[in-house]
């Protein structure tokens, strides 16, 4: 990839109202996909979203205070990377 060649590294980083009772967390959240066999039925696939998830690199922050902790986390872990 380019990014890792000029040694850029792109985290995406969701900011997640978790609960136990939270029906509205990422990790509740399920996607559907169409899925036709070779004899042309069509059903429907459902996983959870994360699963899927279209970024190499992401990390869920449930507690806004948490934040710079994972931040500073992330950074060290890039410098661990370019810097093997």
């Amino acid at each position: 990839m380019e990014a890792e060649d000029r040694k850029y590294l792109y985290v995406f980083i969701l900011l997640d109202n978790f609960s136990v009772t939270s029906k509205n967390s990422i990790f509740n959240m399920k996607s559907a996909d169409l899925v036709v066999d070779e004899n042309g039925k069509s059903s429907y696939k459902i996983t959870r979203y994360l699963d899927d998830f279209p970024f190499r690199y992401y990390t869920v922050v449930q507690e806004i205070s948490h934040l710079p902790k994972v931040l500073s986390s992330i950074f060290l872990q890039w410098l661990a990377m370019v810097n093997p």
